[in-house]
C-alpha cells in the first residue's frame, strides 16, 4: 500500500470539503427557487376549494423541501413577530379542550387539518424575504382569483340563471356561494393593491381584465352580508384616507353599520318590504338569531373548555334540530365560544386585534409615502376587518381560507425583516 504525504493527504480534504461546500451552496439555492416558485403555485391552488386536499399536499410537500435546505444549509433562521404568541397560545388552548370535547376523535381530527393552516404563516416567514417575491404572490393570487370568477359567471349563466334572479347564487361550481363570497372579500384589497403596485405592460392587462370579471361575481354572488362587507371596505378606505388613523376610521365605519342595522329592523315599513322579496326575507336572518340563541345557551352550560373544536361540534351536540334553526352557528365568533368557551374567544379576538394592531403600527409608519408596504398594510387591513364582518353572518373561516387569510398577514411582516432581530442557529460543524 502507497502512504500518501500528509501535506498531499491534507490538501485533499481541503479540495473535497470545497467542493462539497460549493455543492451544498448550489443545492441551497436550488431549493429557495423551489420553496419560492412553489409557494407562488400553492397561492394559485388556494383559489379553488375544490382542490383544497391537492393545496394542503403541495404544502407539506414544501414544507418537506425547506426540512431539506435546513439539512444542507445546516442553519434556520427565526423572525419574531407578534402573532407568535397569540397563535401558540390559540392552537395550545384547543388541545387543552380536546379531553373535554363531545366527540374528542373529531376534535382532534379538526385541530390536526388546521395546524398546517396556521403553521403556513411561519413557514412564509422562512420562505419571502424580497418585494419581488411578495409581488409573485400577490400576481398568482390576482390571476387565481380571476380564473375563480370567471368559471363561477359562466357557470351562473349556464345553468339557465339571470342577472337579477336573487334566488340563485354564483359559486356552485367550485363548492357553494358561501366559499365565493369569501374569496370576494380576500380579493377586492389585493386586487386594489396590484393595480397601484403595478409596473409592467402585462400587469396592466392582467388586472383589466380581472376587474371586469370581479365586480360581476359579487354581484352575481346575491348575498347581502358580502355586500355589506365590500360597502365597509370601501368606506374604510376612503375615511382611512381622510383621517390617516386606522382604528378611528375602522370605529367610525363599524359604528355607522350599527346605526343603520338598528334602523332598519326599527322600520315596519321597511320589514313590510322586506317580506315580499324573496332575496331580502328576512327569515333567513330569524333563523341565525334562533340559533344563536341556542349556541348562548351552550356557552352557559359550557363557558370556560366548549364543546369541542370543529365546526360540526354544534350539530354534534344537538343532533335533532327543528327545522327553525340552522345546523351550523353561521358566526365565527359565537362558533368559537361555542367549540372552546369564552377563552377560545378571546384567544380568538387576541389574535385577529394583533393582525390589525400590526397592520396599523405598518400604516403609521409609512404614512404620507406612496410605498408597496404601506398598500400592502392597508390590504391586509382591509381583508382582516372584511373576514371578521363577513363571518360575523356565517362561519367560513375554514380550509383554504385560512391558508390565503395567514399567508398574506405573514407578507406584510417579511418586508420588515431589515427592521427587526433576526435569531439564528448554525451547526457548529458547519464552522469549524
Amino acid at each position: 500500500m502507497t502512504l500518501l504525504p500528509v501535506g498531499y493527504r491534507r490538501a485533499h480534504e481541503n479540495d473535497t470539503r470545497i467542493l462539497n461546500s460549493i455543492a451544498s451552496s448550489q443545492s441551497v439555492r436550488s431549493l429557495d427557487r423551489s420553496l419560492s416558485y412553489g409557494l407562488v403555485g400553492l397561492t394559485f391552488l388556494l383559489c379553488f376549494n375544490v382542490l383544497s386536499h391537492i393545496s394542503e399536499y403541495v404544502f407539506l410537500a414544501l414544507v418537506g423541501l425547506w426540512l431539506l435546505k435546513v439539512y444542507y444549509q445546516k442553519s434556520v433562521s427565526y423572525m419574531p413577530t407578534s402573532l407568535d404568541v397569540p397563535i401558540l397560545i390559540f392552537l395550545g388552548w384547543i388541545v387543552l379542550t380536546l379531553p373535554f370535547a363531545v366527540d374528542p376523535v373529531y376534535s382532534f381530527a379538526e385541530w390536526r387539518k388546521a395546524l398546517p393552516r396556521f403553521l403556513i404563516f411561519w413557514f412564509v416567514l422562512q420562505v419571502v424575504r424580497n418585494r419581488s417575491q411578495v409581488k409573485a404572490i400577490l400576481h398568482a393570487f390576482v390571476i387565481g382569483l380571476g380564473l375563480l370568477c370567471l368559471i363561477e359567471v359562466i357557470d351562473f349563466f349556464v345553468i339557465g340563471a339571470r342577472a337579477f334572479s336573487m334566488d340563485v347564487r354564483a359559486g356552485s361550481f367550485f363548492g357553494a356561494h358561501q366559499w365565493l363570497s369569501n374569496y370576494l372579500i380576500i380579493g377586492g384589497p389585493f386586487l386594489c393593491l396590484s393595480w397601484v403596485s403595478q409596473e409592467f405592460a402585462w400587469e396592466k392587462v392582467v388586472n383589466s381584465l380581472v376587474s371586469c370579471v370581479y365586480p360581476l361575481a359579487l354581484f352575481l354572488v346575491h348575498t347581502r352580508s358580502v355586500w355589506l362587507v365590500v360597502l365597509v371596505q370601501t368606506s374604510l378606505f376612503f375615511i382611512f384616507k381622510i383621517t390617516e388613523k386606522f382604528f378611528l376610521s375602522v370605529g367610525i365605519v363599524l359604528f355607522s353599520v350599527v346605526v343603520m342595522l338598528m334602523a332598519v329592523n326599527l322600520s315596519g315599513e321597511f320589514q313590510h318590504v322586506l317580506a315580499k322579496n324573496d332575496f331580502s326575507n328576512p327569515n333567513t336572518l330569524k333563523l341565525r338569531f334562533n340559533t344563536w340563541n341556542v349556541a348562548l345557551e351552550d356557552i352557559q352550560n359550557s363557558p370556560v373548555v366548549g364543546a369541542g373544536f370543529g365546526k360540526h361540534a354544534f350539530q354534534i351536540l344537538h343532533p335533532n334540530l327543528p327545522n327553525e334553526i340552522h345546523k351550523h352557528i353561521h358566526n365565527m365568533f359565537l362558533g368559537a365560544a361555542v367549540q372552546l368557551g369564552i377563552p377560545g374567544l378571546v384567544f380568538l379576538l387576541w389574535l385577529f386585534w394583533k393582525i390589525l394592531s400590526a397592520s396599523d403600527s405598518l400604516l403609521r409608519k409609512f404614512v404620507g409615502h406612496d410605498s408597496f408596504q404601506f398598500h400592502l398594510a392597508l390590504a391586509i387591513g382591509l381583508m382582516t376587518i372584511g373576514v371578521m364582518v363577513r363571518n360575523s353572518f356565517d362561519d367560513m373561516f375554514h380550509g383554504p381560507i385560512v391558508y390565503l387569510f395567514l399567508l398574506f398577514v405573514a407578507l406584510g411582516f417579511c418586508l420588515e425583516r431589515h427592521s427587526v432581530n433576526i435569531w439564528s442557529w448554525v451547526d457548529r460543524q458547519k464552522s469549524d
